[in-house]
């Protein structure tokens, strides 16, 4: 027999916000709510102890889906659930309603299959640079992303007449239903041109068609699918079914894109009528540029008809970091036993002040890069968190050395390319490249580098030496913790490109989630790196 528990974990009592979410959801069996849970507000403590008191009020167990983003998230919530209750990634709901779809005995998982279909798809390909391939692959997995189908006329299935096992009536038969209009191809031109320096969109238009067409054609008549398949096809295709409940609970809410939109609206049971209940946090929505909704807890609500509760109290930061971030955001509150804690700004520092272990974030890379050599220099070390950066400016580095044939006229082409995409109004592109330009030229100073090898050489010491000090992108400290955090250059928040309020809005986002990661001290770097 589960029983709720009569006390928070610590011992101390529900606060009146968790008292409420389990009143109210437990008073409205199939109604749908949407929890606007700030940061640290011990949101999976209350989603176990909410499931608890449903399965307590008698609802099966079998009932209830909860959907994370990741598996470790999903294998750690189902080991804190009670027993029977289902937790699992949206890909592998996914991925099991594609094996009972497709008419293969079972779909296998290509994690590079896009990739691997362009590439011996279209010799092209082949012979471009990898930051080049990086950008048609953005361009053409963004399409996907938005859920979006070519036209009937578009598709090119007589190119495959050529594969094996080719069978027309059958990939005709199949028919889609994009969430949005047909305009795949205009959405993977007008992306491609956005984000490339030298390629003509107009070159691979026919390649996209060509693409996304044995794109599906493998996944429908050889049940080969990647990742971004699981979610993709399970929203769009009309012959996937996926299993309903009459209780689904997703977590990080504010992250969804139009895909996940799609499937829960699937996944939520209609008859007799489920509910949804989404966990997430407006003010940390920072991933419109990966094509999350920016306003997805405001969609769920409307698309649900949903009620709104709040986890505003943060259990993680101090009095003094709260204070802080309700000037971006007012509806964080402080909880009463919270330490006081301490936000600073200072332009009074050194590295060899800053407290170890510690993290230092930041909007964008260049200062980060060049953190990352005076710490090394100081002896004192520094480690990257995560292995993106590192990848992307090898990409970079790796498209412009080819190139040229000395290290100082690659500079002076990137100077010059810069210059080009600034007279052209192309801002964004502009900073991205400029950027990425900094970073190089930080490293190649440093080590002395005269050639290519040295500056690569360069790149492989500074991302592989360990330090007490972490360095992150804004993006990348999401969703963890520190005791102290630093963040630099905060005169780059909000970044000089963001103009619109939906830009403007992100911005303020990253900087509330900068300093909501501090357990104990926020501090402003103000000094520049140079001084």
């Amino acid at each position: 027999m589960i029983k709720p528990n009569e006390f928070a974990p610590g011992g101390h009592p529900w606060s009146p916000h968790q008292l409420q979410i389990f009143n109210e959801i437990l008073a409205a069996p199939q109604a749908s709510f949407v929890l606007d849970a700030c940061a640290g507000a011990s949101k999976t403590t209350t989603l176990v102890e909410l499931v608890t008191r449903i399965v307590a009020s008698g609802v099966k167990p079998h009932t209830i889906q909860c959907l994370s983003f990741n598996k470790k998230i999903a294998e750690a919530l189902a080991e804190k659930m009670p027993p029977g209750t289902r937790s699992s990634t949206m890909n592998a709901l996914g991925h099991a309603a594609l094996r009972a779809t497709l008419p293969v005995s079972r779909p296998h998982v290509d994690a590079w299959k896009e990739a691997n279909i362009w590439r011996n798809g279209i010799p092209a390909f082949g012979s471009l640079e990898k930051a080049e391939q990086k950008a048609i692959l953005d361009a053409y997995n963004g399409v996907k992303i938005a859920g979006l189908c070519l036209h009937p006329e578009e598709y090119r299935w007589d190119l495959c007449l050529d594969l094996p096992d080719f069978n027309a009536e059958f990939v005709t038969k199949r028919k889609l239903a994009p969430l949005a209009p047909h305009g795949a191809a205009a959405r993977f031109l007008d992306h491609l041109e956005s984000n490339t320096m030298e390629l003509d969109p107009r070159d691979w238009h026919e390649s996209f068609l060509e693409v996304f067409t044995a794109d599906l054609y493998a996944s429908l008549a050889h049940g080969s699918i990647s990742f971004l398949d699981q979610l993709y096809l399970s929203a769009v295709m009309t012959q996937v079914s996926l299993p309903t409940f009459p209780h689904v609970l997703v977590d990080e809410a504010q992250d969804l894109g139009p895909l996940e939109h799609k499937i829960l609206t699937k996944v939520v049971s209609k008859f007799p009528q489920g509910r949804l209940i989404g966990v997430g946090d407006r003010a940390q929505a920072i991933y419109a540029f990966k094509g999350a909704h920016y306003d997805s807890l405001d969609r769920l609500a409307k698309r649900f008809e949903a009620n709104w509760l709040s986890l505003p109290v943060s259990y993680r930061c101090p009095q003094a970091v709260v204070r802080e971030a309700q000037l971006l955001d007012p509806r964080i509150q402080v909880w009463e036993h919270a330490k006081e804690g301490t936000v600073d700004r200072t332009r009074d520092w050194t590295f060899a002040t800053l407290a170890r272990p510690s993290t230092i974030l930041c909007r964008v890379n260049y200062p980060l890069v060049q953190a990352g050599l005076q710490l090394i220099q100081a002896g004192i070390g520094a480690k990257f968190l995560g292995r993106d950066f590192e990848t992307n400016l090898r990409n970079f580095f790796e498209q412009w050395w080819k190139k040229s044939k000395i290290l100082p006229g690659m500079f002076l082409a990137i100077e010059a390319e810069i210059r080009k995409l600034e007279d052209k109004k192309d801002k964004y592109k502009a900073s991205r490249v400029a950027d990425n330009l900094a970073c190089l030229k930080a490293i190649a100073e440093q080590y002395n580098a005269q050639d290519f090898k040295q500056l690569a050489d360069g790149i492989t010491d500074l991302f592989n030496s360990p330090g007490p000090i972490t360095l992150a992108s804004i993006h990348k400290a999401k969703g963890l913790e520190w005791m102290h955090v630093y963040l630099l250059r905060p005169d780059l928040l909000p970044h000089p490109n963001a103009t619109s309020d939906d830009d403007l809005q992100q911005e303020s986002n990253m900087q509330y989630v900068a300093v909501t990661r501090a357990q104990d001290t926020f501090t402003y770097l103000d000094k520049p790196l140079d001084q």
